[in-house]
Order: structure tokens, then C-alpha cells, then sequence
């Protein structure tokens, strides 16, 4: 089983976007490190996963969404990094083959 390299994580509840980097949960706002709209995603009352970090305007990021009973990563910036494990890992096979 592959581990994701993410950082302790907390559950709390979708409220509503307010912005294009913030959403209201029931923890308080936490930052949303995505400005895609995401209207199939972002459902009042949905299962959510945030790493704590308070600052002067949140109390966390938010990483992970759950969507009809699957974990869904709605930090962008997780992409890169989650796209290198995988290479690394060799989930895609080898590197050598993905060139051809």
C-alpha cells in the first residue's frame, strides 16, 4: 500500500466557498489552495480533511474532500508531489517505458 506523504489531518464539514481561496467549514475558514470552480465537489455538509494551521484569517488548509464515498485532493499544490511518489513508486511502470 502506498502512503501518502501528507501532514496530520483533521475532519471537519464543507459550509460554503467565500472566495476563491476560502471556504467556510464548521471548524471555522480554512484556505482552499485552488481557484477552480469545483461545484460538484464543494456540497454543503460534505466530509472534509484540514491540516491545522491557524493564521490571522484561517485555522487550517484544506486538502481532502469526500465526494460519493471517495476521498478527492482539492490542495493543487499536492499534485506535483503526489505525481512524483507515484513515478518513483512505479505505479505507471517504468520510467524508461512511459518515454516510448
Amino acid at each position: 500500500m502506498l502512503a501518502l506523504p501528507l501532514p496530520p489531518l483533521k475532519p471537519c464539514r464543507f459550509l460554503e466557498r467565500k472566495n476563491r481561496f476560502l471556504v467556510a467549514s464548521d471548524v471555522g475558514p480554512l484556505h482552499l489552495p485552488n481557484s477552480g470552480r469545483m461545484a460538484e465537489l464543494l456540497l454543503p455538509g460534505s466530509p472534509c480533511f484540514y491540516h491545522p494551521r491557524v493564521t490571522p484569517k484561517t485555522v487550517g488548509r484544506l486538502l481532502l474532500l469526500e465526494s460519493r464515498g471517495v476521498l478527492v485532493g482539492v490542495d493543487a499544490s499536492l499534485a506535483n508531489r503526489l505525481l512524483e511518489l507515484l513515478l518513483k513508486e512505479g505505479v505507471f511502470g517504468s520510467l524508461a517505458d512511459l518515454r516510448n
